[in-house]
């Protein structure tokens, strides 16, 4: 074995006892996965830490419209501030909805909010008119510990601020198109009149401890007619 031969074995060698070594200020336990160090499940957190109540509530105001109302049903679907039951008052719920009447249900594992004209954010209506707007948001706790939200909000009329790009922008989150649920026998088929009417769509992902998805219906003309909100934590809520 010549000079140059020698000089690529011993190199060889060196690399592999380097390589069989931990890392410098590394465990063991960091330096393989099989022997990673548990961590307790409450320990357990999300990339964004969920801000308090009153945080979020300084960085939201009042809607004044419709893309205002469902901004801000975005805002506490992501910020996850609808687990803390600190939350749930008619103060808060006014200022994030603009709604004019509320409804406020609170028992032993389970807040529901119902939220209710809405003329102040849809423009002018003739006095007979209804706005066509409702907003619900549930918390429930389970046995266990784990919670859940759930945020609905449906529109019975059309309003052009609903369109599906709009809507599709002001998610910011990717989703896709399902298949409609079969339709009842007392249902009536509507053809669409837009390229993106009837269409119904969905997301889900997870993020650490915390599965969320959501679920879009659009009418005939594209717009949106029902939206719903859901986050559940599958480990205990701390």
């Amino acid at each position: 074995m010549d000079t140059h031969q020698n000089r690529f074995l011993l190199a060889g060698l060196g690399l592999l006892i380097l390589l069989s070594q931990p890392l410098s200020g590394c465990s063991d336990e960091s330096a393989s996965p099989s022997r990673a160090v548990a961590v307790p499940s409450k320990a357990i957190a999300t990339p964004s830490t969920p801000q308090t109540v009153k945080e979020q509530l300084m960085t939201m105001k009042t809607p004044t419209n419709i893309p205002d109302l469902l901004e801000n049903l975005r805002d506490v679907h992501k910020s996850r501030i609808a687990f803390d039951e600190a939350f749930y008052t008619e103060e808060n719920i006014k200022k994030i909805t603009a709604a004019e009447k509320i409804r406020l249900d609170k028992k032993e594992n389970e807040i529901e909010v119902g939220a209710i004209n809405f003329r102040s954010i849809v423009g002018d209506l003739k006095a007979d008119e209804r706005e066509g707007v409702s907003v619900r948001i549930l918390l429930r706790i389970k046995p266990d510990g784990k919670k859940s939200v759930l945020i609905n909000a449906s529109f019975s009329r059309t309003y052009p601020s609903l369109y599906y790009l709009i809507i599709e922008k002001l998610i910011g989150q990717p989703w896709q198109q399902r298949m409609p649920e079969p339709m009842g026998s007392n249902q009536i088929y509507r053809e669409p009149t837009d390229f993106y009417g009837n269409r119904e769509m969905e997301y889900s992902r997870q993020d650490g401890n915390v599965v969320e998805s959501g679920d879009f219906i659009f009418n005939p003309a594209g717009l949106l007619s029902s939206l719903s909100l859901y986050t559940e934590y599958t480990e205990e809520h701390p």
